[in-house]
């Protein structure tokens, strides 16, 4: 680490990316041994003991906001926008932070390959059915996952989440999306559980993943070489736009 590091950039390194770095490496090493596993079952049979016709609805539909058709169309979206607007710092921190997030999520589910959610030699597939819902009898075997290590909605909706609440940081509205962020961060992980996808262990992987790449990636692009390349490509967008060089206010 260079020596000349401003005192809040290490900070928020620490914070940011060493600090879910180790919660992520704690759980890999957790979940391979006997108290994590009975960890893992108690806490998930406690969630799904609250299971009601009501809750099966709205966990289906808090699951679905962490879903990759949602949160890639999501980023796409929005960083297409900055882009648009000449917003070229922004726009690259929601499509390398949102895109980089899931790409790193699917390929650790290959890594690990932990079996989806077994509980007493039973899959997820087979476990006794969820309270009866006319909206949605099979949530199980709806939102049923292969590998479950890290559980992907949870690193997708951490990572888009925590890039609304950097874009916003300087802003009169960073508060309330930082704690519209926390609420729906939250539930969609606990949604996960609750619909039987994932164990507890899978989601606290997802957020400590989702977390440390965000960070990590807008510190990358805070060095000088990530600037300069940043430059160059702005130059060359304005450059061809036949436009003057709008002011990147926070990344250029």
């Amino acid at each position: 680490m260079p020596s000349r590091w401003p005192e809040a950039a290490v900070i928020r390194a620490a914070l940011g990316i060493v600090l879910p770095l180790l919660v992520f490496l704690g759980l890999v090493l957790w979940i391979g041994t006997p108290g994590g596993v009975a960890w893992d079952r108690t806490m998930l049979m406690r969630v799904q003991a609250h299971q009601t016709p009501v809750l099966n609805v709205v966990m289906a539909v808090l699951t679905n906001l962490g879903s990759a058709p949602v949160v890639t169309g999501t980023g796409l979206l929005l960083g297409g926008e900055l882009l648009r607007f000449r917003q070229v710092g922004e726009g690259m921190l929601v499509l390398g932070g949102v895109g980089g997030a899931g790409v790193m999520g699917v390929l650790l589910k290959h890594v690990f390959q932990r079996p989806e959610v077994n509980l007493g030699g039973l899959s997820a597939g087979q476990l006794p059915p969820l309270v009866e819902s006319p909206a949605l009898p099979s949530l199980r075997l709806l939102f049923r996952v292969v590998y479950t290590f890290p559980s992907n909605h949870t690193v997708g909706i951490t990572a888009l989440w925590l890039v609304a609440v950097l874009l916003t940081w300087s802003s009169p509205w960073r508060w309330p999306v930082a704690g519209l962020a926390l609420l729906l961060v939250s539930l969609v992980g606990v949604s996960r559980v609750y619909l039987g996808a994932h164990y507890p262990t899978d989601v606290l992987a997802g957020w400590a993943l989702g977390t440390a790449w965000v960070v990590a990636f807008a510190q990358a692009m805070r060095s000088s070489a990530v600037q300069r390349l940043y430059r160059k490509i702005k130059g060359l967008i304005f450059r061809r736009e036949g436009g003057p060089q709008a002011k990147d206010r926070r990344w250029g």
